[in-house]
């Protein structure tokens, strides 16, 4: 054990817009973790609903935040990144949660001794919408492997830590990117990407956000991701893009007809 005062500090970030129906829920899975070296910043893109009402309630215990328009996801979390000062950082949105009050302690207790890691992830559930944690999917999360990542992202990003020393490296967030934003940053880093996977649930995932409403374009961004960053040919990219999105094609198919 680790004692606290040696523990890194991790900074979670959440970012939002028009978040009224799960944000509150959100927050408190953060401030109620049994950990407190952790900072938490909240970044609204000038929401006209209750969003505001429900970040204020919470603000005494936030290290910063603001409500003001923004060019987008990728631009928010920018912005958040902007203003954190942690070791490590996670990137939590706002329909998403943490699965139990202890995340962020286990999760420190692996990043004291991860100096040479850039990214540390666990695992997470999607749960639909309307649902709580008693109808959860499959666990999504496993050990690294290039090959498998070059194809798909598979580092489930409401469960990562991302290294200051990695952001350093390669740069903040690309804003031509909106839906495969995380995927396109962890792709430029290549095979010498360094991972590790803890074999936790760490958090659940609300599916029909902007990657699940938005599928067509998340193939294409992802596409163009592996082009950019080379970790395929642009041949190889497109069959793997038209390939899925047959797949997807057939899939929503098959959801018509029943």
């Amino acid at each position: 054990m680790v004692s606290e005062r040696q523990l890194p500090l991790i900074s979670v970030i959440t970012v939002c817009y028009q978040a009224e129906a799960y944000l509150e829920q959100c927050i408190l899975s953060v401030l109620s973790q049994e950990f407190d070296g952790f900072e938490y910043i909240l970044i609204d893109g000038g929401s006209s609903d209750r969003t505001v009402e429900i970040i204020k309630k919470y603000r005494d215990r936030l290290a910063y935040w603001h409500s003001k328009p923004d060019r987008g996801l990728a631009h928010a979390f920018n912005m958040g990144l902007q203003k954190s000062r942690g070791k490590w950082v996670a990137f939590l949105n706002s329909d998403d949660f943490y699965s139990a009050p202890n995340v962020l302690s286990e999760a420190a207790e692996t990043l004291a001794s991860a100096d040479e890691i850039d990214v540390m992830h666990g695992i997470i559930r999607h749960i639909a919408r309307e649902h709580d944690v008693t109808s959860p999917s499959d666990e999504i999360g496993g050990p690294w492997d290039w090959r498998k990542f070059r194809r798909c992202s598979t580092i489930p990003h409401p469960a990562a830590f991302v290294s200051r020393r990695l952001i350093d490296e390669i740069g903040f967030f690309d804003e031509n990117f909106r839906n495969a934003l995380d995927y396109e940053f962890f792709l430029r880093k290549g095979p010498e990407l360094r991972v590790s996977f803890v074999p936790s649930l760490f958090a659940y995932m609300r599916t029909g956000g902007i990657s699940t409403n938005e599928a067509e374009r998340s193939l294409r961004e992802s596409r163009d991701s592996q082009i950019k960053n080379k970790a395929s040919s642009a041949f190889g990219a497109y069959l793997w893009w038209a390939n899925f999105r047959l797949r997807l094609f057939i899939k929503r198919l098959s959801g018509l007809s029943r």
